[in-house]
């Protein structure tokens, strides 16, 4: 019976040690096989350039040059592979002549180009900002509105 009694308990605390070493033997051979590629994975983001969105200088345009904003627009959504649908100016804001124009915006395209849209859209320099964005799904596309404010001077 003594010897049952020191012999089971050191037979389980073996058992307990292989799987263990069982244990880390899987580990290391994944760490293994995993190896090159976290080094591989390592190395490009080392070689990635860092990416920083477009902060110009801020400044306010003419009321005239102002009124170009709708082509200006229309080539920054084509370039963002988007469809223009319409922008136009509230008509409250030409009529009041304050600091700020306000321009309603509808594109149509697809949701991962409208990123390329909002940051070519931050390189506008006399853009002073995006106030209100909606997304909505369509059958065959996404429609984004947007509510975009410009710095405008003179009467």
């Amino acid at each position: 019976m003594l010897v049952l009694a020191g012999i089971f308990p050191l037979y389980r605390y073996n058992a307990s040690q292989a799987k263990e070493i069982k244990n880390l033997e899987s580990q290391l051979r994944a760490q293994e096989e995993l190896g090159p590629i976290y080094l591989q994975l390592m190395a490009t983001m080392k070689n990635k350039k860092e990416f920083t969105l477009p902060y110009p200088v801020k400044r306010a345009v003419l009321r005239e040059e102002a009124g170009k904003f709708p082509d200006v627009f229309k080539a920054i959504a084509e370039k963002s592979g988007l469809r223009m649908v319409s922008i136009t100016p509230d008509l409250r804001m030409l009529t009041e002549k304050p600091p700020y124009l306000l321009q309603h915006a509808v594109v149509r395209g697809e949701f991962a180009d409208f990123r390329n849209l909002l940051i070519e859209l931050g390189k506008v320099p006399y853009l002073e900002k995006i106030e209100e964005i909606s997304v909505r799904q369509l059958p065959d596309t996404m429609e984004l509105k947007a509510e975009i404010w410009l710095a405008v001077t003179g009467l």
